[in-house]
């Protein structure tokens, strides 16, 4: 049975028919969904890249403040931290802080935003 049968005898219903105004308003709650999940991966590759092992980005920002033998003792193991951590993310290890610590961003990032004369 071809597809525009169906639509029209209305045996499937599309959300575009009933009105404009609901059309208008899912086309918003769908961008308003898009905005907050993008919001919240982004902030969560963050925080994640900034734990301070050698091989994400906080450990540059750690081994900044150390003595240069610090940063040389510890980076002969990058390549098995790399190895272990990425044994430990693909068995499923769940970092629980890091929800406790984007919440709380996410929350003042929220209030700074309600600041704004837009909204």
């Amino acid at each position: 049975v071809p597809l525009y049968l169906l639509l029209e005898r209305g045996y499937i219903s599309v959300a575009i028919s009933q009105s404009p105004e609901s059309f208008t308003a899912q086309l918003m709650l769908t961008f308003f969904y898009f905005v907050y999940y993008f919001h919240a991966v982004s902030l969560g590759l963050c925080l994640f890249n900034l734990i301070p092992l050698p091989p994400l980005d906080g450990s540059r920002i750690l081994f900044a403040f150390l003595p240069p033998r610090y940063y040389f003792s510890i980076m002969r193991y990058e390549r098995m931290i790399a190895l272990a951590l990425m044994l430990f993310l693909l068995t499923g290890a769940n970092f629980g802080f890091l929800d406790v610590i984007a919440s709380s961003v996410s929350g003042a990032m929220e209030s700074v935003w309600r600041l704004l004369p837009i909204f």
